[in-house]
């Protein structure tokens, strides 16, 4: 009787153990972890995210699910375009000498390319691993006012400062000239994205004098104007007080108005030479913000009696 209980109560043991077993191995296999890249904290770099999958009626586990490594720095290995993991990679499309792949062609339309990725750790020309692979059929383009978005990127801004005279202290209801140094009048052209190309051509400046009054649109206006002192000039504006409790420091270090201004250009398209009109594409193109502290003084008079 005690060989036949102690033999029931062995495979019960068994059984259990099996049991768990099998739970602990089914468990382990049923959640996977996927990899997402997002924008890295500094431009050209690539993070990811990664994330706990499971089936319905499985709980994640305890592990953390968002992570900052691996990192790929696209920026610093030219000429890649695209993260494989954490490495930077980049297509070839001239194949020669390379071998077809070793796999069959997937569809009729796809084409071959040897893709070429950097190995962390692994600087220089030997640590480039390449592959040739299948790409497949081209996909239609974006929409055109997709593809503006991208020709309006491919256009270089130029750099400028905002100047401005008198420049070590203007006066209280005296005319006060701004100007965009270092813009030209010349028309900016980009680069072509998809046989679409984007032109910028100069329309006006907006300057907001930084004392709280409203920003003030005036024309191109790349140099110091040609006129007397006490006049207007095409971009122009008399401060109605001291910059005293201004939040600018000037070039002494005296309180100074925070003035800014912005380049704006008008913005048409060619597509493979043609100019064509595209509904809701950019019409305009801002520049980059300039900044110029404004230092404004008041004259003090004394007036006097003659007798």
């Amino acid at each position: 009787m005690r060989h036949w209980m102690s033999r029931a109560l062995a495979l019960l043991l068994l059984v259990a153990c099996l049991g768990l077993t099998s739970t602990e191995s089914a468990s382990a296999v049923q959640c996977q972890w996927k990899m997402s890249p997002v924008a890295g904290a500094s431009p050209g770099t690539v993070q990811y995210r990664q994330k706990q999958v499971c089936p319905a009626g499985v709980t994640p586990g305890a592990q953390p699910v968002v992570k900052g490594a691996p990192s790929c720095d696209i920026k610093s290995a030219s000429p890649a375009t695209f993260c494989l993991g954490s490495a930077p990679c980049y297509y070839r499309s001239s194949v020669v000498p390379y071998a077809l792949p070793a796999t069959p062609q997937p569809t009729p339309g796809a084409t071959w390319h040897v893709r070429l990725c950097l190995m962390p750790g692994q600087p220089g020309i030997a640590g480039w691993v390449h592959l040739a692979q299948w790409i497949g059929q081209s996909s239609a383009p974006p929409p055109l006012k997709d593809q503006a978005v991208e020709a309006t990127g491919q256009i270089k801004m130029p750099s400028a400062v905002l100047s401005f005279n008198p420049t070590a202290r203007t006066v209280v209801n005296l005319p006060t000239w701004f100007w965009a140094q270092g813009l030209t009048s010349g028309v900016l052209r980009g680069s072509s994205a998809l046989g679409l190309v984007a032109y910028a051509t100069p329309d006006r400046l907006e300057v907001t004098p930084g004392d709280g009054s409203a920003v003030r649109t005036c024309p191109w206006v790349t140099a110091q104007p040609q006129v007397p002192a006490d006049q207007s000039g095409p971009c122009s504006y008399a401060y109605p007080r001291s910059s005293v409790a201004g939040t600018a420091l000037g070039r002494s270090g005296a309180p100074a108005y925070g003035a800014s201004a912005r380049a704006v250009w008008s913005l048409r398209f060619e597509l493979n030479g043609a100019p064509v009109q595209i509904a809701g594409a950019p019409s305009e193109l801002p520049g980059p913000v300039m900044t110029a502290p404004v230092v404004v003084g008041e004259v003090q008079t004394l007036v006097t009696s003659a007798g």
